[in-house]
């Protein structure tokens, strides 16, 4: 059959039979319970799923008879003067079984409470929410803390469907170390640092600013990308006319690559197209020179070097002393074409 999800995130919607909505526990959203299936639109064939606290009510007057059976929930609790009558009542042992939502376990003092059970107590780790497991893990600490708080001992029972999960192995051991440290390591973002990323970057703000337009990166090892695919996007990357930054060039065994990068670039750029040759990017012997796409030496070029080739647009300048480079986003050329605009009114032309 077809479940009923909410409109507004990832969870399934809740009967909540007493006030007849369903509601999302997960982020509020409610709506009235509908007479036919959303999906096919059959009429009256709509089944709650799941122990609800008024499914549970119901099963339990059937079992036990002779039950004073307590329900305690915010559909139901009414005014705080009502809730408040609810839980002295609770206290001084007018009821024999309190079913409830969360709200049982909010911080009352119920003595005469000697078992707590939790149904479906892992159904709070379905859906996105990072903290999921951490919300469950302590609602489930503070249900359970409810038995037994008196001179008679208490007993909780869980009902689970992932008893080996860290949760119940803490709450079981009394080791809530254990959890936090089992989270902690869940919630770790693994990073893998990709090779000449950030050298690129740290060539670029040096040589100026040859990436200030559309740029692209390629790398010439053919370890795990067969030659052909690095060709192909080299070509591609040319006829786009994109600033290109080739990183692992090259190695003392590994000189081919490069040289056919250069015979593709040399086929589709000028030969006076400006290339910045970044060497020991952050370590000691760093270096920085512009030179041009005809005039790059492949022999100075290795493993340590990151190169930016220019596109049609990038221009090389002096600055005290040092040949930079860059490349405009071509705002001088879009005021000329529609003067009238003022998009870019009082910005220097690039």
């Amino acid at each position: 059959g077809q479940q009923i999800n909410c409109t507004q995130c990832d969870a399934r919607m809740v009967e909540h039979r007493f006030t007849n909505r369903l509601v999302c526990h997960q982020c509020g959203a409610n709506r009235p319970f509908p007479d036919s299936c959303d999906e096919c639109g059959a009429q009256d064939q709509l089944a709650p799923i799941g122990p609800g606290i008024e499914r549970l009510a119901e099963e339990a007057s059937e079992i036990f008879a002779d039950a004073r059976i307590e329900l305690l929930s915010s559909d139901f609790s009414g005014a705080p003067n009502e809730l408040r009558r609810k839980l002295e009542s609770i206290a001084r042992g007018d009821a024999d079984i309190v079913i409830g939502t969360q709200l049982v376990a909010k911080g009352h003092n119920f003595p005469l409470i000697t078992l707590v059970g939790v149904i479906d107590a892992d159904i709070g780790l379905h859906g996105s929410d990072l903290r999921a497991a951490e919300r469950t893990f302590q609602i489930i600490k503070q249900v359970t803390g409810r038995a037994g708080r008196a001179e008679k001992k208490g007993v909780a029972m869980i009902q689970t469907w992932q008893p080996e999960s860290s949760i119940f192995e803490a709450i079981i051991s009394g080791d809530d170390e254990r959890f936090w440290e089992a989270e902690a390591a869940e919630r770790r973002v693994a990073v893998r640092v990709l090779p000449g990323v950030s050298a690129l970057q740290a060539a670029a703000a040096r040589a100026g600013a040859p990436i200030g337009h559309d740029f692209c990166a390629v790398s010439l090892s053919d370890l795990l990308t067969p030659r052909e695919v690095i060709e192909a996007r080299l070509a591609a990357a040319a006829g786009a006319d994109f600033v290109i930054a080739l990183y692992n060039p090259a190695s003392a065994t590994r000189r081919g690559m490069l040289e056919q990068a250069l015979r593709i670039l040399r086929g589709r750029r000028a030969a006076d197209t400006p290339v910045v040759v970044a060497r020991n990017l952050g370590r000691t012997g760093e270096r920085m020179e512009v030179t041009s796409l005809g005039g790059l030496d492949p022999d100075r070029v290795d493993m340590t070097t990151v190169l930016l080739v220019g596109s049609s647009k990038t221009r090389t300048f002096a600055l005290g002393g040092t040949v930079r480079a860059y490349t405009p986003r071509g705002y001088a050329v879009r005021r000329q074409a529609d003067p009238g605009s003022g998009a870019h009114r009082g910005r220097t032309p690039a």
